[in-house]
């Protein structure tokens, strides 16, 4: 530790600016939802997304990499929430994907513990979403339906 003391040092420097550049998106998003219908299919999609990404402990739960990448996925949202995209299709296209892997995690908690923050594959349905709608923002990596079914095929 003594040896990487600079580094550790800068490292939570960085960490918590990423941390209050999180909650300050998170901020602004919810004042933005809030003047939405509750019922509105867009606001409760991004309720959900937010609550699987921002909760107690996910500061802790979170890979760095993917912590650093959290801003960009709420300016997503954010970006989302502008423009009032309302769009039923990349909704589906999104919740297709979802749905499987947040009923897949549900199963698997059953038996064992799980930390979706880990799995590769639950940062691939953000980066989709960034794809779908706000692509000016782009994406970490090539994303597409046909690399999330072959993604989702091989997670096994």
């Amino acid at each position: 530790m003594q040896q990487n003391k600079a580094g550790l040092i800068s490292a939570a420097n960085e960490a918590g600016k990423i941390a209050l550049e999180i909650m300050e998106l998170y901020g602004a998003i919810k004042m933005q939802l809030n003047r939405l219908n509750a019922n509105d299919p867009m606001a409760k999609d991004i309720n959900e997304q937010l609550d699987l990404m921002i909760y107690a402990g996910f500061i802790r739960n979170t890979p760095y990499q993917q912590l650093k990448a959290i801003p960009r996925y709420l300016k997503a949202v954010q970006y989302r929430l502008d423009k009032r995209d309302h769009s039923l299709q990349k909704v589906q296209e999104v919740s297709r994907y979802a749905t499987r892997y947040w009923k897949d995690v549900e199963k698997k908690v059953k038996k064992d513990k799980v930390i979706p923050e880990q799995d590769p594959f639950r940062w691939m349905l953000e980066e989709f979403r960034v794809s779908l709608f706000a692509q000016q923002l782009k994406t970490a990596y090539p994303v597409s339906v046909k690399r999330m079914d072959k993604a989702w095929d091989e997670r096994g």
